[in-house]
């Protein structure tokens, strides 16, 4: 996959600290090249694994604990499944989101697919890679703590009153219902696969 002129090589360059301070270090699952199948060749994955790590958020992302970093194919051998997926020694399972739908990693080139399951296709996230994951796990967590809508843009966070006209003059109250516009935001869906969509745009 293309990526923009980062440092890290990577769509965004993360970094730890920012995490950290999110998650608690001791929820930041790191790894050592030991743990990296061999199908893992893209070295600023590999790097980003070892120094950021996935959060172990519990609540929309489960990474692998028992097994870290499995291939699809090993998967598909140990459940037994008749159906193999193509390319499944290359992919590999970075975790679950909550629903069953597994985010996989393409080990040689750093994109990010989802996989629904038995008897179905891996399909890549249009410019999502192993930091648009985290970041965006970053994101709904911080909007959460902070009592705002994960779901929803800057523009709907402005507070009752702020909207204002290009003349700079207040819009009439009745312009902009908040409490209309807040039970919208409720109802919108909110969970990391959506998110991803999103934000890979």
């Amino acid at each position: 996959m293309s990526t923009t002129a980062t440092a890290s090589g990577l769509v965004l360059d993360l970094h730890a600290r920012l995490l950290d301070q999110e998650f608690g270090r001791g929820r930041m699952m790191r790894f050592e090249d030991v743990d990296f199948p061999a199908a893992l060749t893209h070295e600023p994955t590999r790097r980003f694994l070892r120094e950021t790590g996935l959060p172990e958020d519990g609540v929309l992302f489960h990474p692998d604990a028992d097994v870290p970093l499995p291939t699809l194919a090993e998967l598909c051998a140990e459940e037994g499944m008749p159906e193999v997926p193509a390319r499944s020694g290359r992919l590999i399972r970075l975790g679950r989101l909550t629903g069953g739908t597994s985010l996989l990693l393409d080990g040689g080139t750093g994109a990010v697919l989802d996989w629904r399951g038995p008897g179905t296709t891996p399909h890549p996230l249009p410019h999502v890679d192993v930091s648009t994951v985290v970041f965006t796990l970053w994101l709904i967590r911080h909007a959460r703590t902070s009592g705002r809508s994960p779901c929803t843009d800057g523009e709907h966070h402005r507070p009752p009153g702020a909207a204002r006209r290009a003349d700079g003059r207040r819009r009439p109250a009745l312009a902009v219902d908040h409490r209309e516009r807040r039970r919208a935001d409720e109802r919108r869906p909110c969970g990391l696969r959506p998110a991803l969509h999103r934000l890979g745009g």
